[in-house]
């Protein structure tokens, strides 16, 4: 699936953009084009697209070429939080936001019940990539950002998230 990025600033520009802050947007960028490019499936990064985001959470669109699969876009969500790859039909980078909070969520309940947690979006290190391993702290870490990206920047974005229409 291709993503649309029409409203997006191509990080190439993120300086000349006038948003807040672009040197940490221009880092993040960094960070999300190390964590894509790293994976054994990724042949290639085209173009990487800087959807919305802080200092602390950013929500990319890169547009790659999956071994095996063709040209792609994915989300790619990186900061101070476990980088984290979407690749499901996401219409905007509010939805990515919130399904990332969803399945670390949901990760978290799982490791707290010592369930099989195969099946869930993989929790990674921030710096190396590996899994982190479930406990206390990594608990508690999770669960502070999952509750600042809701609180202080999912409410921005309700309308956008089809998820919250209604409630």
């Amino acid at each position: 699936m291709m993503i649309d990025t029409q409203r997006m600033t191509p990080c190439e520009k993120l300086r000349e953009s006038g948003i807040d802050d672009p040197e940490t947007i221009v880092k993040l960028c960094g960070e999300a084009i190390r964590f894509v490019t790293c994976r054994p499936w990724c042949v290639a990064l085209f173009k990487i697209y800087f959807d919305r985001g802080t200092d602390f959470v950013s929500v990319f669109v890169c547009e790659i070429e999956v071994r095996k699969v063709g040209p792609q876009s994915i989300w790619v969500i990186v900061g101070d939080v476990p980088p984290a790859i979407l690749m499901s039909d996401i219409e905007n980078g509010a939805e990515a936001l919130y399904t990332y909070c969803y399945r670390l969520s949901e990760w978290v309940k799982k490791a707290r019940r010592r369930e099989d947690l195969r099946s869930e979006m993989p929790v990674l290190a921030k710096e190396t990539y590996k899994p982190l391993r479930p406990g206390g702290h990594v608990f508690a870490m999770i669960e502070e950002r999952v509750r600042f990206i809701e609180e202080e920047l999912l409410v921005q974005w309700r309308d956008e998230i089809p998820q919250l229409q209604g409630s």
